[in-house]
């Protein structure tokens, strides 16, 4: 499955952080097939859809292609199920909280 790997800045802070220039370099994998990007920050995945390669990671100073790779195939099934968990437990929580007049 073909990906690409890029380096990303990002923000820290709001307006504060944009004001002071706080920052992070954070590795970022783009999966064009599946529209999926993933990365890991303070040792949390985070795996998300991507609506466009130009949406997420525009030509600019903050991001940078490093190369495109190459991943094991067996992963497609492996965010196809994921994002079909997360959709399930996002629909289970909201009912729950409207059950419960939280939201």
């Amino acid at each position: 499955m073909k990906a690409e790997w890029y380096l990303l800045e990002i923000t820290e802070g709001g307006v504060f952080g944009l004001v002071h220039k706080i920052s992070r370099t954070i590795n970022e994998i783009f999966i064009p097939s599946l529209s999926i990007s993933i990365n890991i920050v303070d040792g949390m995945v985070n795996c998300f859809k991507t609506n466009s390669r130009e949406e997420r990671y525009t030509d600019n100073s903050n991001t940078k292609l490093i190369k495109k790779i190459e991943l094991p195939d067996d992963l497609s099934s492996v965010f196809s199920s994921y994002f079909n968990s997360k959709t399930e437990l996002d629909e289970r929580a909201k009912e729950l909280f409207r059950s419960l007049k939280i939201s």
